[in-house]
């Protein structure tokens, strides 16, 4: 099937990090953000995030993406906006984040005029809109596709599993509405489970009351284990591809999703997963009261990344774990472009400072496929590289300098 381009021709951003009024108008293709450190190249990348997920990438405090250059005392709001071309036709995105610095939010009346603002994190309160019209936050997704790329993004490699977990949740989502409604509905499952498992400790309540929460965690629970095993099945070979592009070495990239719940096994149908999830759940039933917590679940589920065969977090070099991290992204956007047919717009955050010659002509390499590429650079690093032709944008101080 035909790929479709997709891409961005409009970004709009009122107050919005150091963003006092941003209006871009990028074209398909390369699209150069050029600045020194501290300009706000990060920032209109994050932006384009938010518009994708709802969520930043650099923060999980709402508040903190509001600039705080307004009169003392008045309501703080930031607001990103965007127009997207698809293959269905053009998409507005809207998303303004409410914040004030000395008191938290108070639910909205229903009668008040802002009354489709949703809670945010703590001291905000986010309005979304799509085509104008007032959405939840897990209906934003897949309405704008994107792969981001950060250097921070080799904690990928060495922070805890729920780093990996989250990113695999985010990829999937882009991709099928019913995931993020099955992730919500699985985590209130196992909160109120934990609280039953506390009040067990006291022997306030018997077993069997767990019954309909163990229902609940395992019929979401088994969709979002198949998905990832399904998602990491075809994760992996397109990391391990990405990676000896990229890595200069014969060493061998390798994604496994490792289920605490089931065998990490792609081919097992429903029952197969349904069964062997309630199976882990009795067998740490007795662990599980003892701790307050259910330890079985695609909550503790972890992706492992192995090169060579060894875990990378552990055994692998300072370089060794940036370019594991690299090609997982890399994964991703191709992932994305394989699955809906449609390139996602890929979101470059000085990625190629810390790579060589070869390293940065690869990663360029690999954005061909893809109708519109935001890289950030000093411009240093460009020096020698061999590029498509790109617009440039010079960024200073968070403005465009024309």
């Amino acid at each position: 099937m035909p790929q479709i381009p997709m891409h961005v021709t409009r970004l709009r951003l009122t107050n919005f990090r150091n963003y006092r009024l941003l209006e871009l108008e990028p074209p398909p293709g390369l699209v150069l953000l050029v600045g020194e450190n501290a300009q706000g190249k990060t920032n209109l990348l994050e932006a384009m995030f938010y518009l994708s997920t709802s969520r930043s990438p650099r923060t999980t405090r709402d508040a903190e993406l509001v600039a705080w250059q307004v009169p003392e005392g008045d309501q703080r709001v930031a607001r990103a906006e965007a127009t997207v071309m698809r293959a269905h036709g053009r998409i507005t995105l809207d998303v303004t984040v409410m914040a004030k610095a000395d008191a938290r939010p108070s639910p909205p009346s229903p009668d008040d005029d802002a009354g489709d603002f949703v809670a945010a994190a703590p001291g905000a309160q986010k309005r979304i809109r799509v085509n104008g019209v007032p959405k939840r936050a897990m209906d934003l997704l897949g309405n704008f596709p994107v792969a981001l790329f950060r250097p921070e993004d080799v904690e990928l490699v060495t922070a805890a599993p729920a780093v990996r977990r989250r990113s695999v949740d985010i990829l999937i989502s882009q991709l099928e509405p019913r995931y993020p409604r099955a992730l919500q509905r699985y985590a209130r499952a196992v909160t109120q489970r934990n609280h039953l498992l506390k009040q067990m400790q006291d022997h306030n309540v018997g077993h069997e009351q767990l019954a309909p929460w163990d229902d609940l965690l395992v019929r979401d629970g088994v969709y979002i284990i198949a998905e990832r095993l399904r998602a990491l099945a075809r994760l992996s070979p397109l990391a391990a591809e990405a990676h000896e592009a990229i890595s200069g070495s014969r060493d061998r990239l390798t994604m496994q999703y490792r289920p605490t719940a089931a065998a990490p096994d792609p081919s097992q149908d429903a029952a197969a997963l349904d069964a062997a999830f309630r199976e882990a759940l009795a067998a740490a039933l007795r662990r599980d009261v003892a701790m307050g917590q259910t330890t079985v679940g695609p909550h503790r589920d972890d992706v492992a990344l192995l090169i060579n065969g060894a875990p990378a977090g552990d055994y692998g070099s300072r370089g060794q774990q940036r370019t594991a991290a690299l090609g997982w992204r890399l994964a991703e956007a191709a992932y994305l472009r394989e699955v809906s047919h449609e390139p996602p717009v890929v979101l470059l955050d000085d990625v190629l400072s810390e790579l060589d010659a070869l390293r940065r002509e690869a990663v360029l390499e690999a954005m061909a496929p893809f109708d519109q590429v935001f890289l950030t650079t000093t411009g240093a690093e460009l020096s020698g590289t061999a590029m498509r032709p790109a617009v440039v944008f010079t960024i200073h101080r968070g403005a465009l300098v024309v």
